[in-house]
């Protein structure tokens, strides 16, 4: 018998109101899978990683989680939310922040036990800043602040690891860092990023896919023109600048990617 997909929507649709977010989608991940989407601003890429948490509930259709519900797999997912404003004066340190991702592993009002010290200290180890453990989290830069809610996210050793817009408020430096992170977190987790920036997604990812209400996800790393069209509703022309990026196939002497 097969193992159970990581995730599976199955003609899904969300709506919220009368607005439909997410429209018949239907797509199935592998686990280990490291899966790229992107599409514009709207286009329901927040809603699609909020009905895999379980957040969000389809009004038809239905989702599977490592063979589960998403309530039930919940547990076994790692969402690192984007960067939103906070008051950097706050006095809280790095490892205070990681250790929220041992909460859900937690008894209500029980002390954080040595194996979620222990894991934490793992997960920052993991995401490269284990040397930051004891730094206020409103000091650190943008980049290192990511690192930590990756750490966060990986406390509580999650099989799947959802990131929504996770290079939007760093540099290109960091990002081409994180990236390289990601790739290799990617070796015994499945992933999956969202983002409107067709710029930053990695040519690491093993698939990608478009997302404007309608999924388009064939299991490739490469997207048409045609495909892009369609979910702009324009024509789109990308510009590649040297950076580890590479979206659309090699078309035409002038259009060339990195590789």
């Amino acid at each position: 018998m097969s193992s159970p997909k990581a995730i599976e929507f199955n003609h899904v649709t969300v709506k919220y109101g009368a607005s439909v977010a997410l429209e018949d989608i239907t797509f199935a991940i592998d686990e280990g899978d490291y899966v790229g989407i992107i599409g514009p601003n709207g286009g329901g890429k927040t809603t699609i990683l909020k009905t895999i948490l379980g957040l969000v509930q389809p009004i038809s259709g239905r989702v599977t989680i490592l063979g589960v519900s998403p309530r039930k797999a919940r547990p076994q997912i790692g969402y690192v939310p984007q960067i939103a404003q906070f008051e950097r004066l706050y006095p809280i340190n790095v490892m205070d922040v990681v250790l929220m991702g041992r909460l859900s592993k937690t008894p209500l009002f029980r002390q954080y036990s040595v194996k979620d010290k222990t894991l934490a200290l793992e997960s920052l180890a993991l995401a490269g800043i284990a040397d930051l453990r004891n730094h206020q989290l409103g000091r650190l830069s943008g980049g290192q602040i990511q690192r930590v809610m990756v750490a966060r996210a990986l406390a509580g050793q999650p099989k799947i690891l959802l990131l929504d817009e996770p290079t939007a408020s760093v540099d290109i430096r960091a990002e081409q860092n994180f990236y390289e992170l990601l790739a290799e977190l990617s070796k015994n987790m499945t992933i999956i990023l969202v983002s409107h920036d067709i710029g930053v997604v990695s040519r690491q990812v093993k698939s990608l896919a478009c997302l404007n209400r309608k999924l388009f996800h064939h299991g490739a790393k490469e997207i048409l023109p045609s495909v892009m069209e369609s979910v702009y509703g324009c024509p789109v022309d990308l510009i590649a600048h040297g950076t580890p990026h590479r979206v659309l196939p090699n078309h035409g002497r002038e259009e060339q990617y990195n590789d």
